[in-house]
């Protein structure tokens, strides 16, 4: 609660108690979290335990350095790493499960940053959908919708009563209408901290039919008190980005980011689809009343050239006049060309080739309006040809305009520019989860081929003729998709800038919460997608490990391979350092010390296919 400061020095002591008891508050609330996650992320003991297990001569990815370890023995107890060593000087212990680690490579488990387990995306009750994230290595996800439902699985994982990845969740999406003031978000903030959720999602309220309830966004005070209320309890924030209050708002609120494309209507293309509309509405019809005009000239030429006529009023200026109008459409259907192939391309050359045309049709406007204010003063034109000057007028500066609002905004696209963000973004200590599977997906050919992923037949009935029917459209309108064909390509760049800039990334893929977006197959996917990016497979590695850890400031508790950690391991028969598609085909998986060999987890997924 705040109080208003006044000159009184009674309020000023009831305000500096106000705060003394906000941070004790805070203090509680923050003890009662860590006990909750103690008990969240504890590994089975009693009858639940999982037995000893020993992987055996096994190559070791640890994460916690680049570089293989080769001939190690990892032995786990208590669903715990125990001893690590080299397979020549340890002692097994006499009731340990062998696993032969010989010519394969021991990993952490994977991490998916961004799933979706609630009932509004259909996703099955009780994690009936852990089988397919364990199948493909996958042994932590991060539910970004979360339910009270998903605390009680969370529970029943810690305890062992329920084969699952262990799940971290955030609560229900903070936004208008659901909150609008900085009082009612900072109270549903510590609503949700208290409860025991992870992390708090910044998203549009989504009704259950699917339709955006959020029309305005949150205001700019209600926006950064969220984001200081999370930071003063030592809760992650990340979600979508406050497109309406700007770029400026996102760096100073050091807000997380659930998808790198959110920062393109943020800054590299306008906000609002309404304002590209626009753009191409304006110069659409300036360029069509253009090219009507000029053909009309063209034609009556042909006529008085055949009739052999002269122009009745002042031949000289009209042809001056006719000649620049001719020369500004030309350039002005060039730069339509390269506007529309400049949308999130950064194509240097073609950006300065661009500016070139702006210049030139700025210097042809300026020079019709010489010719046609001399042909008025001089020649005394009739109405009707007065009407076409003042119409070719207007149609050029509404282009001219349109161009001159437009080319700065593909400028953006520049390398230069994304290098800045980026660095913006570090600066601000911003992280981001990269869900290049869903832009990869936006071409209908690439939806219809991730039908075809075997992955797909363990998805629920539901979801599967949703996924089905979804796959056959198009996303957007036939002539938006050629406008936005860019896209894919410019997240991948951006993915590159803000990893050389030190943006620390996180794998996230929206399974289940996009069409398409599998879970545990679309992680294999983003991984590659990373790689194809920039990144060393070693480096895409860490962000499905060690980074996922350090968010949620769990770095005790997972991503690297080290004693005392919780022993979520994957084995694979290549060296995922040289070819990351090596991570795809798991030997086995170890979530919280239970084996589970690959033919265990071909059953669980046969299970859920039938």
């Amino acid at each position: 609660m705040n109080f208003q400061r006044t000159a009184c020095v009674y309020e000023d002591m009831r305000e500096s108690l106000a705060r003394a008891a906000r941070r004790c508050a805070a203090l509680l609330l923050l003890l009662a979290a860590v006990r909750t996650s103690v008990v969240a992320t504890s590994t089975p003991s009693g009858p639940n335990a999982p037995p000893v297990t020993a992987v055996v001569n096994v190559t070791l990815v640890p994460m916690d350095r680049e570089g293989l370890l080769p001939g190690q023995t990892v032995i786990v107890r208590g669903g715990r790493i125990a001893e690590i060593g080299p397979a020549s000087t340890m002692t097994l212990p006499p009731s340990a499960i062998v696993v032969d680690g010989t010519g394969r490579y021991l990993t952490p488990g994977l991490a998916d940053m961004h799933v979706h387990l609630d009932s509004f995306v259909q996703a099955r009750p009780n994690f009936g959908d852990a089988p397919l994230f364990l199948a493909y290595g996958i042994t932590t996800v991060l539910n970004l919708r979360g339910e009270p439902e998903h605390l009680a699985w969370r529970q029943r994982i810690g305890n062992g009563e329920l084969l699952a990845p262990n799940l971290y969740s955030s609560g229900e999406f903070i936004n208008e209408p659901r909150e609008r003031t900085p009082e009612e978000v900072e109270g549903e903030v510590i609503s949700q901290f208290r409860a025991g959720y992870d992390v708090i999602k910044y998203h549009q309220i989504v009704d259950a039919e699917g339709r955006y309830l959020t029309t305005s966004g949150l205001s700019r005070a209600a926006y950064m008190r969220m984001n200081e209320v999370a930071r003063r309890l030592g809760i992650p924030l990340l979600g979508h980005a406050p497109i309406h209050l700007g770029l400026n708002a996102l760096l100073e609120a050091h807000q997380s980011l659930a998808h790198v494309g959110e920062l393109i209507p943020l800054y590299f293309l306008p906000p609002e689809p309404k304002d590209m509309n626009l753009f191409l509405l304006v110069s659409s019809v300036a360029l069509l009343l253009l090219l009507i005009r000029c053909a009309t000239w063209a034609a009556f030429g042909i006529v008085r050239r055949a009739r052999n006529l002269s122009s009745a009023v002042c031949p000289a200026h009209v042809s001056r006049t006719r000649k620049i109008v001719f020369a500004f459409t030309v350039f002005a259907m060039a730069s339509m060309v390269l506007s529309i192939l400049l949308i999130l391309s950064g194509n240097l050359p073609l950006l300065i080739m661009a500016t070139a045309i702006l210049l030139v049709m700025a210097v042809l406007a300026i020079g019709m309006v010489i010719a046609v204010a001399t042909c008025w003063r001089k020649c005394a034109p009739s109405a009707g040809t007065k009407l076409h000057f003042v119409s070719l007028t207007i149609a050029v500066a509404a282009f001219l305009s349109a161009t001159a609002y437009w080319l700065p905004i593909l400028w953006r696209s520049s390398d230069a520019q994304v290098a800045r963000v980026a660095g913006s973004a570090r600066g601000a200590g911003i992280w981001v989860e990269t869900t290049l599977n869903l832009y990869d997906g936006m071409s209908r050919q690439q939806r219809v081929k991730l039908l075809q992923d075997p992955a797909y037949k363990a998805l629920s009935p539901d979801i599967r003729e949703d996924w089905a029917a979804a796959a056959g459209q198009d996303l957007l309108p036939r002539w938006q998709m050629i406008v936005f064909r860019n896209y894919p390509n410019f997240t991948r760049r951006l993915t590159t800038a803000l990893h050389k800039a030190g943006v620390p990334l996180l794998l996230g893929t929206d399974a289940l919460g996009a069409p398409l977006a599998i879970p545990g197959a679309s992680a294999h996917q983003e991984l590659q997608l990373l790689v194809e990016s920039g990144l060393t497979p070693y480096e895409a590695l860490r962000t499905a490990t060690v980074n996922p850890a350090k968010f949620l400031g769990k770095e005790d508790e997972f991503g690297t391979i080290t004693v005392g950690k919780r022993a979520d391991l994957l084995l694979v028969s290549a060296n995922p350092l040289v070819d990351i598609h090596a991570l795809q085909n798991p030997v086995g998986v170890m979530v919280r010390g239970q084996w589970l060999p690959a033919e265990k987890l071909q059953d669980m997924l046969g299970a859920l296919a039938h």
